[in-house]
């Protein structure tokens, strides 16, 4: 099936958010710190994610992410969306679902927190959310009481009330087969619990008579390293309560063990994190409690990132990025985790069919002694427009090598061997062959004193032409011919033209992985492409009745001076891992975003 260029684009976008973040809308900037958002959770609970809602942005602040906030057209886009969000639900005659959206928009723009403390089998469920409406709880009140009338209308047997320290909890109806649910408000804020022991933990926190998850042991180690300046978002899981709670729905966990363990977490404790403005941006902190430092996340770490690798990035390059890597390490690991995966040992099969086959193959070169073992440890990766690239076309790759000269031959034993069965399209006419489309073909060329291979594979879907070449002791890679030879020219790399001079980049710590993008660049080229995109695709849903326009995206000069470059480091710690990211984007951090997929799939076993 053909893809249109909205579907292709719209893809791609997704992946790239998938790299760089979802953007965030919400607390930013964000409103001082609550304590009582943490004292609710309890200290055994599952994990939690809290937002401290959303403040006025000031437009002459100095942090770049809360001037990006305080933009008028931004501001306007956000309440259009909104209330086209919110429009669409009432133009289907769904009152409730039109409600339900309006508070949960609400929600977010106050202070608020979500948690889940107990999860199983039914009834076995306890959680809450809880969120400091103030005087604007009415529509928060009604909601939940319209929810209640719905609920029981499913008859049965329904819990009754729960009063704690003169508080009432108003129960939603649920019948005796599911767990207690019902809502209270508690001086100003308004609270959604779930399971009958809930109640009690919300009540005591937000009178402070309960320390709630500060007194867990995991989270006051890891919440100190994670803390930001001013925090939007707090966020934390205990994963061996997670992995209890996942064995609760399995028959066996020997698969939920071995896969825990090929990944890397065996003896992995917990896992928090806190997002918010620091400095003159967004910043973003993660910590993960597992010292074990084996299996996959172990394969990608060792020693630091190398200064001399990171100077052959351009200073020009819009995005870059650069991992530790441990080739038998990850081969190992990527075996064990197929392994696992795949319910059998493919050690065996993978060391006969493909390590012992090689040389039988590719012209005597042996997998492991000619080239796995010959790598340096270090991948550096990057697209610069410099060189002939437009956002990824052009994306280079250098690794080097502890022999060049015989990794340079194993290399030429291997073409020449491929050569015989990929032909050039040269070979072809000499044959007297007419090239023909969805062919393959492996081509050569002389730049300088470097050899370059290509793939030509002539199909209208694949628009890229993997390039690579031996050079000195590295090897070199890219997506087009004409990148390759300019990673070549460019070679030995110009210290002052590196984007490794960059304070952001230079002051990375001990962090074996790194990737950044430049949100300012690659906005000023791609908003001109995702207008003319979202003026083809407007019509699908303002036929659904979202009143949303292309003239409510804001202009592209809201947005570039409250940009810069995103940087996203991974660093091996004695606890385990740390995570970070800095820039002037707002996003939702990864675990932010697995409590919330994980709390969503929790909720819905309510009814």
């Amino acid at each position: 099936m053909e893809m249109s260029f909205f579907s292709q684009f719209l893809a791609l976008m997704l992946a790239v958010c998938g790299v760089v973040g979802i953007p965030m809308p919400v607390a930013i900037p964000p409103l001082p710190d609550e304590p009582a958002l943490t004292r609710v959770v309890p200290a055994d609970a599952i994990g939690f994610l809290c937002w401290n809602g959303t403040a006025v942005a000031d437009p002459k602040s100095s942090n770049l992410t809360e001037r990006l906030a305080a933009e008028p057209e931004v501001r306007a886009m956000l309440a259009k969306l909104r209330n086209g969000l919110v429009d669409l639900a009432k133009d289907e005659d769904k009152e409730l679902p039109a409600q339900l959206l309006s508070t949960l928009f609400s929600a977010l723009e106050h202070p608020g927190c979500v948690f889940m403390r107990k999860f199983g089998p039914r009834p076995v469920v306890e959680g809450g959310i809880v969120v400091r409406f103030g005087t604007e709880s009415a529509g928060a009140t009604s909601l939940l009481t319209a929810l209640g009338e719905v609920i029981g209308r499913r008859g049965g047997t329904p819990h009754e009330d729960l009063v704690i320290d003169g508080v009432t909890f108003h129960s939603m109806g649920t019948d005796q087969e599911h767990a207690f649910l019902g809502w209270a408000e508690v001086d100003g804020w308004v609270a959604l619990a779930m399971g009958k022991e809930t109640p009690t933990q919300i009540v005591a926190g937000l009178r402070n008579r309960d320390q709630g998850i500060d007194g867990n042991a995991d989270y006051a180690r890891l919440a100190p390293a994670c803390q930001v300046a001013r925090p939007s978002t707090k966020a934390f899981l205990d994963l061996n309560k997670l992995r209890s709670t996942i064995a609760n729905f399995l028959p066996d966990t020997t698969g939920l063990d071995a896969v825990i363990a090929a990944l890397g977490l065996k003896g992995a404790a917990a896992i928090a994190s806190q997002s918010g403005l620091e400095g003159n941006g967004f910043c973003q902190r993660l910590r993960l409690l597992a010292p074990a430092h084996d299996g996959l996340l172990g394969a990608l770490g060792g020693e630091p990132l190398s200064q001399d690798e990171l100077l052959h990035i351009p200073l020009d390059a819009q995005i870059a990025g650069a991992v530790r890597i441990d080739g038998r390490k990850l081969e190992t690991a990527l075996l064990g985790l197929t392994s696992v995966l795949a319910g059998e040992d493919l050690t065996p099969e993978y060391n006969r069919e493909f390590v012992a086959e090689f040389p039988s193959h590719l012209g005597g070169v042996r997998w492991h002694e000619d080239l796995l073992d010959q790598l340096g440890g270090q991948l550096t990766l990057w697209n610069s427009p410099a060189q002939g690239g437009l956002l990824f076309t052009g994306l280079s790759a250098l690794m080097p090598l502890r022999d060049g000269k015989a990794f340079a031959a194993s290399m030429a034993k291997m073409m020449d061997a491929v050569h015989r069965e990929m032909p050039s399209k040269g070979d072809l006419r000499q044959n007297g062959e007419r090239v023909r489309r969805n062919g393959g073909f492996l081509e050569t060329l002389q730049h300088g004193q470097a050899t370059i291979h290509w793939l030509d594979i002539l199909d209208d879907d694949f628009f890229v032409a993997p390039s690579w070449s031996v050079v000195g002791d590295h090897l070199c890679a890219s997506l087009l011919p004409q990148a390759l030879k300019a990673t070549i020219d460019a070679l030995p790399p110009n210290p002052d033209q590196s984007l490794a001079r960059l304070p952001a980049i230079n002051k990375r710590g001990n962090a074996t992985a790194m990737f950044c993008w430049n949100a300012k660049d690659l906005v000023a080229m791609g908003y001109p492409l995702l207008l003319p995109v979202l003026k083809s695709a407007s019509y699908e849903w303002l036929r659904e009745g979202m009143m949303f326009d292309l003239a409510d995206v804001p202009q592209v000069r809201s947005l570039l001076p409250h940009l810069g470059r995103e940087v996203m480091l991974w660093e091996p710690t004695e606890q385990g891992y740390a995570y970070s990211r800095n820039g002037t984007l707002p996003a939702f951090d990864p675990l932010a975003l697995g409590i919330v997929g994980c709390m969503a799939g929790m909720f819905a076993e309510m009814f």
